[in-house]
């Protein structure tokens, strides 16, 4: 398996590392030459231009880890010149883009992949199994946070930037599309560009959901919290100890004609195997090409969240 990574920034280097040790790294692409030279230098790959890769045949697929307005071009043109793809989160900015790459990519047989990169997480695919196989019992709510203070790009809004990855979370855990959604924003650093975001969906039977993202928290977290009938469940991802990443809590509440009595109990927190995700997604990408299969955030599961995002801010309020 050769696979071409188009992008050397801070995530293409990650990328570069985790498919390099799996034996997949071909070569490295970047318009910024030195970047490009202390990856290709790292581990021991040339560096190619976008043509010299579109037209080498001996490279199977490509990653693309480039600013997300240039993900279209970029996986169109690699699936044009038949190769699979993996591009990170989002997809595409617009909703015919992303149309256009899925259907591209059935047109050729190729995988094409987004990097949703938490539905490879250890812990959440802990958490899917146990929701799935009705530990919870049936979801009510689900919320995430997902907060910091930290790198804020000069051109990136929060929603676009930090939501995918709920969402496609979500998705995963609800098994449904929203039947309604409403977003609210503000824009305290540049004007039309938020820096707060809260995403409110409902789903059938009831459920709902709600996500809040910024990068303007005085403290980071990322907590994915699920509510069911028979059960509560968090993913707590900025937990230090890995042991304490996934609690369960067997809170029961008792009702009657005149009161409401909780009982709480403490977290019972769940043993999960380490791996890394990135890891696991980039394995996950060469298996699914290796082995002809779907991948999990396979291009139609990159466009529900995109479909999510545009109508959210369709509808947001500052």
């Amino acid at each position: 398996m050769n696979v071409a990574l188009i992008g050397t920034g801070y995530w293409g280097r990650n990328l570069a590392r985790n498919f390099s040790e799996l034996g997949a790294l071909y070569c490295v692409c970047d318009h910024n030459i030195e970047s490009a030279r202390t990856v290709a230098d790292r581990y021991g790959v040339p560096i190619l231009s976008p043509e010299q890769l579109f037209q080498d045949q001996s490279i199977s697929a490509v990653a693309i880890a480039t600013p997300a307005v240039t993900h279209f071009d970029l996986a169109r043109r690699s699936l044009d010149a038949n190769k699979h793809v993996f591009v990170e989160k989002p997809m595409t900015l617009d909703l015919n883009h992303a149309k256009d790459l899925c259907r591209l990519a059935a047109l050729k047989q190729k995988k094409l992949m987004v990097g949703h990169l938490l539905q490879y997480h250890p812990i959440f695919i802990k958490l899917k199994r146990l929701a799935h196989e009705g530990k919870l019992g049936q979801i009510q709510y689900l919320y995430s946070n997902r907060l910091d203070c930290g790198k804020i790009y000069p051109k990136k809004d929060v929603l676009w930037n930090l939501a995918p990855h709920d969402l496609s979370m979500m998705l995963s855990l609800m098994q449904a599309t929203p039947t309604k959604i409403s977003a609210t924003s503000s824009c305290n650093l540049r004007d039309g560009i938020p820096d707060f975001a809260t995403l409110h969906m409902n789903f059938p039977n009831k459920a709902k959901a709600h996500l809040f993202v910024s990068w303007l928290n005085p403290f980071k977290e990322h907590k994915l919290t699920v509510i069911g009938s028979q059960g509560m469940a968090v993913f707590d991802d900025t937990q230090a100890e890995w042991n304490k990443k996934l609690a369960l809590y067997s809170h029961r509440v008792e009702l009657s004609p005149d009161s409401i009595v909780t009982e709480k109990n403490p977290p019972q927190f769940i043993e999960v195997e380490q791996s890394e995700p990135l890891k696991n997604e980039c394995k996950h990408f060469i298996d699914c090409i290796e082995h002809n299969q779907t991948p999990i955030t396979n291009g139609e599961e990159a466009l529900k969240v995109i479909e999510i995002l545009i109508q959210a801010r369709s509808v947001i309020t500052q």
